[in-house]
């Protein structure tokens, strides 16, 4: 069953066209990694389709429904998330308060930042918050403030609050970029992990290609704003017109 369907997708910024007709479909439950080399349109898209940004043409649909140009709020709410290239999150506030005002965002929309102060009748947006909290590997750690955190763990929070609205569908745009091995390997773990009892959609954005492989079930390469590829991984390993794409020939 397909989930998003994007149809002739196309950004342009003046004379430069960021997304040149982009169609692209993601199956319900499947991994799909978009890659490409720097410059090849795979954020901008990301930010197409979650709202971020307003196409110049094309079509997002979203489990049937057109959401092309609908606010980012409105596409959370609908069961589309994300997470960003750099953490996205409140650094005074504790673990466990992050997560909060992201499930209290996904849920309501808007939100007033008192509401720390009387958390009565929030106990399902807390319950949530916790469960995601468990799900990343963050919760033992969840009083602190999140400026406190080692760098991986900041991603993962990231991740988690990505996590809080409980998305039928997760972009997740370079997850361990910056990452030591050892953190990248937790990451990527997590995400495995996620994906199985969460039963979430995943869309990757990732230039680690050992990761791309491990996760995907099917890759989709851009290159200058338009696709060039899609296929299973064995596929766009062996594919000269992807090998060229990558530094002129350079093997995957």
């Amino acid at each position: 069953m397909t989930i998003l369907a994007i149809t002739g997708l196309t950004k342009r910024f003046g004379n430069l066209t960021a997304v040149d007709d982009l169609s692209l479909h993601i199956e319900r439950g499947e991994s799909l990694s978009i890659i490409g080399p720097n410059g090849a349109g795979k954020s901008t898209t990301v930010n197409l389709i979650t709202g971020l940004l307003q196409p110049s043409a094309g079509e997002v649909l979203f489990h049937g429904e057109d959401i092309t140009g609908a606010q980012p709020h409105e596409i959370l709410q609908r069961g589309l998330s994300r997470s960003f290239q750099t953490a996205s999150i409140f650094p005074e506030l504790t673990v466990e308060q992050n997560a909060i005002v992201a499930a209290l965002g996904a849920e309501h929309g808007s939100f007033s930042l008192n509401f720390l102060r009387r958390l009565v009748g929030y106990d399902a947006v807390a319950e949530r918050a916790r469960r995601t909290l468990e799900d990343m590997g963050l919760y033992e750690q969840r009083e602190l403030e999140a400026q406190s955190l080692p760098y991986g763990d900041k991603r993962r929070l990231e991740m988690a609050l990505a996590l809080t609205s409980d998305p039928d569908l997760l972009f997740l745009d370079e997850p361990t970029a910056g990452m030591s091995p050892d953190e990248t390997e937790t990451t990527v773990t997590l995400i495995e992990r996620v994906k199985q009892e969460r039963d979430v959609t995943i869309v990757l954005i990732e230039h680690d290609m050992e990761i791309v492989f491990r996760i995907s079930d099917r890759i989709a390469v851009l290159s200058q704003g338009a696709k060039i590829a899609d296929g299973t991984p064995a596929e766009i390993q062996g594919d000269p017109t992807v090998q060229k794409a990558y530094l002129g020939g350079i093997e995957l």
